[in-house]
């Protein structure tokens, strides 16, 4: 996720919760403007459906073709 989302590899300290939830909701759709409050259910349900098609799409990518299993 950190990779596909910040487009650099996991740094050797963890990013935080409230960093991962933030990062999660962007795919959701969440603009995180100043004026805005914290994501949504909705927005952090998105951004997590996003996140399962792109563990799909990785599984696939790096096993060398055929079918992927559930994630």
């Amino acid at each position: 996720m950190y990779l596909i989302v910040m487009g650099k590899t996991l740094p050797k300290r963890p990013p935080s919760l409230g960093e991962m939830i933030r990062k999660i909701a962007e795919l959701g759709g969440y603009l995180g403007r100043k004026s805005d409050g914290p994501p949504g259910p909705k927005t952090l349900w998105i951004g997590l459906q996003r996140m399962k098609d792109f563990a799909l799409a990785w599984t696939v990518f790096n096993s060398g073709g055929g079918r992927a299993k559930d994630v």
